[in-house]
């Protein structure tokens, strides 16, 4: 597997996204994913957003990989993420999306409006359709919503902030899944999001993982 990410905060703000993508250190063939968007217009969305995935990807590692297929554990690692943001007093509130890829397979939770998508050789998914946006991660009654997607290759998944999706458009961006490959897919977003004036109004933030045949 291949993965990549790339953050850039919108025009005259702090970047208030966060995003953690790494093999996990005892099974290299198990790639975690944790992306969250700190809510803007209240104090403390940035450091909601940070702690949320290294909480959440620190509550994953925690289990045994054989049980990352379990929806249950999913929904006690975004639990526990919200919970822990909610007891931080400088942190405010955040979407969260947190996920696994093993054995051909992606199983996750999540809570907000950042999103999960997926394009296999059976085709294009929000994986994310379902989650309820409200009440926020770090309000302590966060509602964790799992999901999972057999992954059929070639494929590729993408966690995204509503940042991307409400600039670039949902048909944009499965047709810049299916046109492009690794930097290439992030340059084309990120010139999707930003329009003509190439500037972002919002801030971008992406998490991409191909399967090996995606690799060119």
């Amino acid at each position: 597997m291949k993965f990549l990410t790339l953050s850039e905060a919108g025009f005259e703000q702090p970047n208030e996204d966060a995003v953690v993508l790494q093999r996990h250190p005892l099974h290299p063939d198990v790639v975690l994913c944790a992306l969250a968007d700190g809510q803007g217009g209240q104090p403390g969305g940035g450091v909601a957003a940070r702690l949320a995935v290294e909480k959440a990807v620190e509550k994953a590692l925690s289990f045994p990989v054989t049980s990352l297929t379990h929806p249950v554990v999913w929904m006690q690692i975004l639990t526990e993420a919200d919970d822990a943001v909610c007891e931080h007093q400088e942190a405010g509130f955040s979407t969260l999306a947190v996920f696994g890829v093993l054995n051909g397979m992606v199983y996750g939770a999540s809570c907000g409006d950042s999103a999960v998508l997926v394009l296999t050789g059976e085709g294009f998914a929000v994986l994310t359709e379902h989650q309820q946006k409200d009440p926020p991660l770090g309000s302590g009654r966060a509602v964790d919503t799992f999901f999972a997607a057999e992954l059929t290759a070639p494929w590729k998944i993408v966690a995204i902030s509503d940042g991307v999706w409400k600039s670039a458009g949902w048909e944009t961006i499965k047709t810049t899944l299916e046109q492009f490959h690794g930097e290439a897919l992030l340059t084309a977003l990120r010139q999707a999001a930003g329009g003509k004036s190439g500037q972002l109004w919002d801030d971008f933030t992406v998490g991409l993982i191909e399967s090996p045949l995606d690799v060119r």
